[in-house]
């Protein structure tokens, strides 16, 4: 009855179970839902992939040199990511406009979404009929392909770590598969050399595309106990025994001795609104949060920046923290509880908690992203669907025009985000009108109308904006109208700055101190002095911010004539951050230009002893010092001596 049930989906006999006709849906729709998406601009941390893009764009010989590794290796996203950012450079080869970097997104969404259908259908071959098993794959995968939410993963180039480290995880589920079901149904134990593909060999690409790679062995766990309950030979046991065994104490290690400490001392947490208890209280409301927008989607609940959601701060504030505690307990509950009756149910729930292992737990990341539900929706999608086959009596018969009705409304949601995803101020739209306004969005979008002119707009998205940010983009806004700033403007920033400074906060800052001391805009500069002091000695930024402020302090102090101030600031710049000697060769350059050669060159000396580590490119500003230095010592040798 359920083979004939499923059957009638072969509408005017369109063999829809067939590979072949399953792969060509999944590419001509996936193709037509996120075309619309490729035109849009870049967004939000696409801005750190510019510098390897303009490196590469040179030639791959560029990426050869110590800058070009830096980039490659590190690229601003920490342990380093060198499989995804070699895919950006080799990209940068065919032009560097965002449409090229998001249709390769695409394709290899696609190249995903082929895999998963692979991957679905042979974990449901092993409890339905081949028809069955083929027509029930499709429907996951488009249902995952297609998704909403994945639109923001696709058109978000940097997201391509995401992309590639969820191609290679379900590859290695897939080759997993392959082998376990070659031992499981036709007796033929895999070799050592074939489980090293997707035991090790996956793994380690992943894990260069994105870290969220290193789950793999704890989805093959899964795997094993849902599916394959670890029914095999004694030597095919011994190996998964002790891989699993290893890789358990291996996490548990890292997590003692690494992870742990480091976020329990609140370190990790500075420059965060939220405290690392704050974090694992707010992820219950966040993961829930992603359970609806899998299950029921609606564009509005999906705005891309979340920075407007607030932080947990106890069980009850606000009250949906119990609540969603709640929940997912007894989401997580009901996976446990599947394992026997209902496997591939319980593996596709136990999979979206896994995959969410990294991003939403204790890790001082943002507290909320849709690509973080990239892998893990898959087994939401595919403990619905095996929940559905399940049911018996008179649902079996609706079961069909279901599954339709499910496709079809992921498709049109999926076309209608692409195409206001076509479009910056679109995007900044929707966030603005999510039930938690985006700062960054409304920051985002009064530029956008500040560049096209419309000044008067600009003022009034902001005026609904909280915190310095507003008041100082404000300010910016004065000064592209009038060509001056009210010091009242700047004590209204000054009164906002709250127990949290952000990044668009210092940038505001930066952006005012830059203004007022290249004069492109008449600012009072002991008011501002002030804010950016008080700022600067705010606790809660990190070293890399409070040397900015610093040297901004530095920069006004020489402006109001106060030689000793402006040198002691740097000073104190340097030993915010001693890793950057930047403050260091601008305090030379400010000695050389009053003459005292000899203190410029101790400073010169002591930036030549940090040099420039990581990514700081430095190499222009000690070549200037250098230079000078050069030609005060000629000068003094050429000088007539007594």
């Amino acid at each position: 009855m359920q083979v004939r049930a499923y059957a009638s989906y072969r509408y005017w006999n369109f063999p829809v179970d067939r590979p072949s006709v399953a792969l060509g849906l999944i590419w001509c729709l996936g193709l037509a839902a996120f075309w619309p998406a490729l035109t849009g601009p870049w967004l939000f941390d696409d801005v750190k992939l510019q510098d390897l893009i303009a490196a590469a764009h040179h030639g791959l010989a560029s990426l050869g040199t110590a800058g070009g590794r830096e980039e490659l290796f590190l690229g601003a996203f920490g342990i380093g990511r060198p499989l995804a950012m070699a895919t950006f450079a080799l990209n940068s080869l065919f032009g560097q406009s965002p449409f090229g970097f998001k249709l390769v997104n695409l394709l290899l969404h696609l190249t995903t979404a082929t895999v998963v259908y692979s991957l679905v259908r042979r974990l449901l071959s092993l409890y339905r009929s081949p028809t069955q098993a083929g027509t029930a794959a499709l429907v996951v995968a488009l249902l995952w392909a297609l998704h909403p939410l994945q639109v923001s993963t696709v058109a978000y180039v940097v997201q391509r770590m995401t992309i590639l480290s969820a191609l290679f995880s379900f590859s290695a589920l897939l080759s997993y598969v392959r082998l376990r079901m070659t031992e499981t149904v036709g007796g033929k134990p895999p070799s050592v050399w074939s489980l090293t593909l997707p035991l090790l060999a996956l793994p380690l690409l992943a894990v260069l595309s994105k870290e969220n790679g290193a789950l793999i062995p704890v989805y093959l766990l899964l795997l094993e106990v849902t599916v394959f309950r670890f029914q095999c030979g004694g030597s095919t046991r011994r190996w998964l025994f002790g891989y699993f065994g290893l890789v358990i104490g291996v996490g548990g290690a890292v997590a003692a001795f690494l992870v742990v400490p480091d976020a329990l001392d609140g370190r990790s947490y500075i420059g965060r609104p939220f405290d690392l208890a704050q974090r694992l209280l707010t992820e219950f409301r966040m993961v829930t949060m992603y359970v609806g927008q899998v299950l029921l989607p609606r564009l509005s609940d999906m705005p891309f920046y979340y920075d407007g959601a607030a932080p947990s701060t106890g069980w009850l504030k606000p009250p949906q923290t119990l609540a969603a505690a709640g929940f997912l307990a007894g989401l997580l509950g009901l996976g446990l509880g599947l394992i026997r009756r209902r496997p591939l149910a319980a593996f596709g729930i136990l999979l979206f908690f896994a995959g969410h292992l990294i991003e939403s737990t204790i890790v001082p990341l943002e507290l909320a992203f849709e690509h973080r539900n990239y892998l893990p929706s898959l087994g939401l999608i595919l403990a619905t669907v095996d929940l559905a086959l399940a049911a018996g009596g008179s649902f079996a018969k609706f079961r069909p025009g279901l599954a339709a009705i499910a496709t079809l409304g992921v498709l049109l949601l999926c076309m209608l985000r692409a195409s206001a995803w076509s479009s910056a101020e679109q995007i900044d739209l929707t966030a603005l009108h999510w039930s938690n306004p985006s700062l960054r969005a409304r920051s985002n979008l009064a530029q956008t109308l500040t560049d096209a002119g419309h000044i008067r707009a600009a003022y009034a998205v902001l005026a609904g904006g909280r915190g310095i940010g507003a008041r100082l983009q404000e300010g910016y806004l004065d000064c592209r109208e009038t060509g001056h700033i009210d010091p009242r403007r700047i004590a209204a920033a000054q009164s906002e700055i709250g127990s949290f400074l952000s990044d668009y906060d210092a940038s505001g800052i930066m952006i005012l101190v830059g203004m007022a001391v290249q004069h492109s805009c008449r600012i009072p500069l002991r008011p501002l002095l002030d804010l950016v002091e008080e700022t600067a000695d705010h606790p809660n930024i990190d070293g890399t911010t409070r040397q900015k402020l610093l040297m901004d302090v530095g920069h006004l102090k020489r402006s109001l004539d106060d030689p000793k101030g402006a040198a002691a600031a740097l000073e104190a710049a340097y030993r915010a951050c001693p890793q950057n000697p930047l403050p260091l060769l601008l305090s030379a350059l400010w000695q050389l230009d009053t003459g005292r050669i000899s203190n410029a060159r101790a400073l010169y000396t002591r930036a030549r002893a940090v040099g420039s580590p990581g990514r700081l490119d430095l190499k222009e500003r000690f070549a200037e010092v250098a230079q000078r230095l050069k030609g005060e010592s000629a000068r003094d040798r050429s000088f007539p001596r007594r």
